[in-house]
Order: C-alpha cells, then sequence, then structure tokens
C-alpha cells in the first residue's frame, strides 16, 4: 500500500464518502508552461549576450578576422548569475510537480496530499546536462562566427553586412534553437521529477495525459489514457476485471510511444498518479467538464446568498446602462443641434475660398477612390512630439527603423517632418521596408536613398542641409520651397522603385524598369507617340529636376513628392506615375 492510498483511505475514514464519479484530467493542467517561457527567456539572454561579445573579440583587430586565434581561445564557464537563475527555475518546476499532484489527488479522493520531494541529485544532473547544452550552442554559434568572418575577409563586406550576418541572421537562428533547448529540457525535468515523486510516494502506476492537438505526434496520442509503469517505458497496463488490484500488463505496440511523458523531443505530455486500490481508471480529456453532481445537488445558504448577491448587482448594472443610454441620446441630441447651428453659420460666411477648400476635399475623396492619389491618415504621435526622444522611441517602436543618434543634431521641426514623410509611404506601401535612418555630413544633399543588391535599403540625413538653406532644392525639387517632409516623401519613392526592381529579382535595371513605369504613365495621362524631347518635356510639368536625362527613377521621387503634398492639386502626370506603380507594386506584395 503506498502513501497516496494511505491518505485516501485516512480521508475515506474521516469523512465517510468516497467519490462517486471519476475526475476528469488535461495535460495542460500540469505542464510547466510559465517555467518553460522563464527558461527560454534566460537561454535566449545568455546566447544573445555571448555572441555580441564574440562578435566584438572576431572584428576587433584593423581588418577582418585579425583576432579569429583570439576568438578561438573566448569563452569559457557560463556566468554565475546565468547559472543561478537556471537552477532557480529547476526548483520551481519541482514545486509546480508538487503543487500537480497536490491538485491531482483532491480532484481523485477529495482532499489535497502533499508529496515528498524528490531528491536534489535529479536538479543537479539536469542542471549539468542543460549547462552542457548551453556550452555546446554558444560553441556552435563561435564557430558560426569565425566562417562568417572569414567570408567577409575574402569576399570584401563592409562592416554593416558582417553586423546583419552576426547580429542579425545568427542571431536570430540560435535564438530559435534556444527555444527548443529550453522546451525540451523543461519537459524532461517535468517527467523526471514527477516519476521521481511517484517513487517516493511508493506510486507504481501513472496515467498518460497527451496534449490533443495538431502538434501531438500520433504515437503520443495513442498513448493519452493509457495506464502506465513508473519504471518501465516498454509496457502498459488495462484494468483487470477478474482481480482488480493486479491490472494486466502488456507490451507497448509499434503505435506507441516506448517512452516516458516528456522524454522525448519537444514533448508536452504530463501524467497523473494511479493506483487500483482508490478509483479505477481515470477520464482524460483535453479540458474538464462540469460535474453532473453539481448541477443536482441543493445550493447551500452561502451559495443562495451569492446567488442573489449576483441578481442585485446584475440589477444595477443593467439600471446603470440604462442612465448611460438615456445620457448618451441627450448628448447625441445636443451634438446634433450644434452640428445644424455651425452649418448654418457656415453657410451665411460661406466665402469662394471656403467654396474651394470643400470642392478640394471632395476631389480628395474622388482621387483617393480611384487609386490617383494615396489615402493615409496623418499620424499625429509624430505631428505633435515635444522632443528628439520621444519622437525617436515612438517612431523606431511603429516600423521596426534604427535611427541614428546623431540625427539628433538635426532641426527637430524639420527632422519631425521628415519622419512624417518616411510614415505616410510606408502606411501606403507596407513593405517598403528600410533598415535604418541614419545621419551624416558627408553628402551634399539633404537626404539620400541608399541600396545594395538584395541587401536592406536605407535612408541617409544630412545634418548640415537639414538645418541650412538650399537654393538648389527650392528652384529644382517638387514642390517649389522644398520642405523635409516632401524631400523625404521624394527618398521613399526612390525606395518603392528599388524595392519593384528587386522583387522582380533585377534591380540592377531599376532605372530601366522607371522608365517603363513613366511611359506608362504618360500614355495614361493622353501622351502618344512621345519622342525623347517630348518625353522630357512632359516630365518637366512635374518638377525641374523630374526631366533629369536617363534618371527616370527621379521622376518617379518627384511625382510621390507632389501627390503625397498637394493631393488632388498634384500634376496629371505624378498621379498617374503614383498609381501605375502601386498597381505595380500590389501583386509583390510591397
Amino acid at each position: 500500500m503506498n502513501d497516496l492510498v494511505r491518505f485516501a483511505q485516512g480521508v475515506q475514514t474521516a469523512t465517510g464518502k468516497k467519490r462517486g464519479r471519476h475526475p476528469v484530467f488535461n495535460s495542460r493542467m500540469f505542464y510547466p508552461y510559465k517555467e518553460e517561457l522563464r527558461l527560454q527567456v534566460a537561454l535566449k539572454s545568455e546566447i544573445s549576450r555571448y555572441i555580441a561579445e564574440a562578435y566584438a573579440v572576431a572584428v576587433n583587430g584593423e581588418v577582418f578576422a585579425d583576432d579569429l586565434e583570439t576568438l578561438a581561445n573566448f569563452g569559457g564557464d557560463l556566468p554565475e548569475d546565468f547559472r543561478s537563475e537556471v537552477s532557480a527555475i529547476g526548483r520551481a518546476i519541482g514545486r509546480k510537480v508538487s503543487e500537480s499532484v497536490a491538485r491531482s489527488s483532491e480532484m481523485i479522493v477529495g482532499k489535497p496530499y502533499y508529496p515528498p520531494n524528490a531528491k536534489d541529485e535529479i536538479y543537479r544532473t539536469w542542471e549539468a546536462n542543460f549547462q552542457t547544452l548551453c556550452k555546446s550552442a554558444e560553441s556552435d554559434a563561435k564557430k558560426e562566427i569565425s566562417r562568417i568572418v572569414s567570408t567577409a575577409k575574402n569576399e570584401g563586406w563592409n562592416g554593416r553586412q558582417l553586423e546583419k550576418a552576426i547580429k542579425g541572421e545568427l542571431e536570430l537562428k540560435f535564438r530559435h534553437r534556444a527555444e527548443l533547448i529550453a522546451r525540451t529540457e523543461s519537459a524532461k525535468l517535468n517527467g523526471s521529477v514527477t516519476r521521481a515523486t511517484y517513487r517516493e510516494m511508493g506510486c507504481r502506476y501513472y496515467v498518460w495525459m497527451a496534449t490533443m492537438d495538431e502538434r501531438t505526434r500520433p504515437d503520443h496520442q495513442a498513448m493519452n489514457g493509457v495506464i502506465c509503469s513508473v519504471d518501465d517505458p516498454t509496457v502498459y497496463y488495462t484494468e483487470n476485471p477478474d482481480d482488480p488490484l493486479h491490472p494486466v500488463e502488456h507490451p507497448r505496440t509499434s503505435e506507441m510511444c516506448h517512452l516516458h511523458p516528456g522524454d522525448d523531443f519537444q514533448c508536452r505530455c504530463t501524467s497523473v498518479a494511479w493506483d487500483p486500490e482508490i478509483d479505477g481508471q481515470y477520464e482524460i480529456k483535453e479540458r474538464p467538464e462540469e460535474s453532473e453532481e453539481s448541477e443536482e445537488k441543493e445550493p447551500t445558504p452561502l451559495e443562495q446568498a451569492r446567488e442573489e448577491t449576483s441578481k442585485a448587482e446584475a440589477r444595477a448594472e443593467k439600471a446603470e446602462q440604462q442612465v448611460k443610454e438615456t445620457k448618451a441620446e441627450l448628448n447625441e441630441e445636443q451634438r446634433r443641434r450644434e452640428i445644424l447651428k455651425l452649418s448654418n453659420d457656415r453657410h451665411s460666411r460661406r466665402t469662394q475660398e471656403y467654396i474651394n477648400e470643400i470642392m478640394y476635399e471632395r476631389s480628395n475623396r474622388i482621387e483617393e477612390r480611384a487609386g490617383l492619389i494615396p489615402k493615409y491618415a496623418v499620424d499625429e504621435k509624430i505631428e505633435k512630439s515635444k522632443d528628439a526622444k520621444e519622437l525617436f522611441s515612438y517612431f523606431q517602436k511603429k516600423h521596426s527603423i534604427k535611427l541614428q543618434k546623431a540625427l539628433t543634431n538635426c532641426n527637430f521641426e524639420k527632422l519631425k517632418g521628415a519622419l512624417s514623410g518616411i510614415d505616410s509611404v510606408i502606411e501606403i506601401f507596407k513593405n517598403a521596408k528600410i533598415s535604418d535612418v541614419k545621419s551624416s555630413n558627408a553628402i551634399g544633399y539633404i537626404m539620400s536613398a541608399n541600396w545594395n543588391m538584395n541587401k536592406p535599403f536605407f535612408l541617409r540625413f544630412s545634418s548640415y542641409y537639414m538645418n541650412n538653406t538650399y537654393e538648389f532644392a527650392d528652384s529644382s525639387f517638387h514642390p517649389k520651397g522644398m520642405s523635409a517632409k516632401a524631400s523625404a516623401i521624394h527618398e521613399m519613392g526612390h525606395i518603392v522603385n528599388y524595392w519593384i526592381a528587386q522583387k522582380e529579382s533585377n534591380i540592377i535595371n531599376y532605372e530601366s524598369i522607371a522608365r517603363e513605369i513613366v511611359i506608362k504613365a504618360a500614355n495614361a495621362a493622353g501622351y502618344k507617340n512621345l519622342s525623347s524631347i517630348d518625353l522630357m518635356a512632359i516630365r518637366k510639368t512635374i518638377s525641374d529636376y523630374a526631366d533629369m536625362t536617363y534618371k527616370y527613377t527621379e521622376t518617379i521621387a518627384e511625382s510621390f513628392a507632389d501627390v503625397f503634398v498637394n493631393r488632388s492639386r498634384a500634376q496629371n502626370m505624378s498621379k498617374q506615375v503614383y498609381k501605375i506603380v502601386t498597381e505595380r507594386a500590389k501583386p509583390l506584395g510591397i
């Protein structure tokens, strides 16, 4: 007789009752999800730290790979704080097992049974194995860094290419590996401690509980609800009608899993202790059902009082809702009267300028529906930001774009306008991503779009030109009196052009693609049989800069500035260019 049976008999003797119905379990009750997530976070953080430090060692020389010998000697013992966190998580999984046994026993016999603790050796063995896996992952990461740095040296990469390969792609790969290790090892420890606890209790059997969803392997599904041995994962049992205290043993079939719950790769299965002297077979389902007994049982005075209180609260809530609805109706009536008064006031003082503004808004709506101009909402959080820190934090979080701190040297109002321009284009072309926005004093432009074949694009601001006047922009670019917002939209027009070329696997020919778009737009605008001179004159209707010889991509960029800034007042040629770019970008997922 094991401890759980003795406990159950004691409860029955004390209460004079025996459970009338089998309890219903599911595997999610007892799996350590929170502890697994905590372990994932700790391991991801440790691997990210290791990769960052190894990368710094690898590029510490004057050229790439100068310090690969130093990198080979880099690393060693895991940090003390990480090892302490892993140990704490292991103990937390152990506490979860004790809570699970107490909870299951309460469902089985009516009172919680708190089991003896599993031996410390189980935790020490698990911690040592987990640390070995972590070191192995970090060792593999170091080898990958060495390989990537050597490739960078041989192929002449720049620093940005190397950083992206290591801190971007490589780190993401090992973050996924960290998730896998944490998930598998959490389940293994949960299973090991659970079975050790059963042995301490003297319990010989458990019932397997599988997580019955689309991710569960067929051989694990086949084990759901099956009675198993605590010590032998190759057999299972069925209840014996002729001798109920001695279940019949069978070898597991080929369709069954020949392991314990949690021992398999990424296994989420759990178990519940079982003994034929208590309740016989348990019912294992994905979700526990409501007991029929509770439906038929007469409510106690306390339950009746609670029910009456609940009904009173519901009546009070309903009355409060009716008051709110009445207030809302009165407020709506007041609002209608105010709108009518404002409408009459506007009608009495309507001027030609006011009428023109109404017609302009009407034209905007019509041309938005026709796809000739973009439909986007101005982001008030960008427009109303008060300082660079607030603006940077919001913009970077919204678009996952890195802003260089050097941009704080730019005129804040102009910077705000430029970011508003970038935001407006990305609102329309959701996947026209740019990797970052950085500052440079080495270029003679307000800002420029930069690209490499099959690499992320980025925007570069000139702090000098953002803070000073630039007469060439006033006289050549669109619109006249160039704004930082229009300039940013212009460069985003280039980004969209590049994206189309890159998506079509032909980025080197971005200029020829731009030429196709401009000629098609000219035809849509009513121009036929065009010569090169005619086409230049047509492009010049957008701006002086839009007709740059051979630079059709500038026509697209200037058209973007025109339609985003001037809306329905933009040139017809700009609208046609924008519409054709949008139509070409849409099937590419830009």
